[in-house]
């Protein structure tokens, strides 16, 4: 074990343990567990029940355990052996000490073992003579597993829009509404654009623009259209609007953008 009291910026790395082991416990659940945790599956593999639902750890998979979590395995015939770091990442300020999590439940990190072995190796090397080059990896590998989870909800968030998404690339030259677009992905406009948001950056009507001006822009630098007959292949009711649009999309009118592509 080992600890490094206000490692950078207020964030602790405290209680710091390593092992490698053969899970014998067939069946187990835990309760409020009391620190965080890295574990990856090096062989075998376990089914945990997460939330009612259950999920399949196999072989080169890694789990993170959030302190404070709930939940149950159980392993099949050939017991996994597993590498597992666990650690308290604490952020502390003039006022309070809180633990920095990176989910509120157990969330399965598929295809890291390339990733996160070579770590785990370094980590049982050093631990007992090397302890800052021990917090200096545990801090990569905790890294490599934050990253995974933020893409991996992404993922799901993206799933959710797919729909939305789907429609506004197939019918971008239509009008579309907010409303629309929520049913088609069965959640609230406001969830709608919180999900945008965090996937793309922006809003659904912002998204489809962006995809309309590149158009735009395409067939107006690469295709040899000018510009009334871009703003009558793009449905736009007259080139007073088209150019307007284009104008606060892009940053310059279509006629400066022909204008500096012929140089002139």
């Amino acid at each position: 074990m080992f600890t490094l009291e206000k490692y950078s910026n207020g964030v602790e790395l405290k209680n710091v343990f390593i092992f490698y082991y053969y899970q014998k416990i067939f069946e187990r659940e835990i309760q409020n567990r009391p620190i965080s945790s890295v574990a990856l599956f090096l062989s075998g593999s376990a089914t945990y029940s997460i939330c009612g639902k259950e999920i399949t750890v196999k072989e080169g998979d890694a789990v993170y355990f959030p302190k404070g979590s709930t939940y149950s395995y159980s392993i099949d015939r050939e017991k996994p052996y597993i590498m597992q770091v666990e650690f308290n990442l604490i952020e502390t300020t003039e006022n309070c000490e809180k633990d920095i999590l990176f989910s509120s439940q157990p969330t399965v990190l598929h295809g890291l073992a390339n990733q996160l072995k070579p770590l785990f190796d370094d980590l049982a090397e050093y631990k007992y003579i090397d302890r800052f080059r021990c917090v200096l990896t545990t801090f990569r590998l905790i890294d490599i597993c934050q990253n995974a989870i933020k893409a991996n909800v992404l993922d799901k968030d993206y799933d959710k829009i797919l729909p939305a998404v789907r429609f506004i690339e197939q019918n971008v030259t239509d009008r579309i509404t907010l409303e629309e677009l929520a049913k088609l992905s069965c959640i609230s406009q406001t969830h709608l654009r919180r999900l945008f948001k965090k996937c793309f950056g922006m809003s659904p009507i912002k998204y489809k623009n962006s995809i309309l001006a590149n158009i735009a822009k395409e067939m107006l630098v690469n295709e040899g259209y000018n510009v009334s007959e871009t703003a009558d292949e793009l449905q736009f009711p007259d080139i007073y609007t088209f150019s307007q649009f284009f104008k606060k999309e892009v940053g310059v009118s279509p006629r400066s953008l022909i204008k500096d592509k012929n140089g002139r």
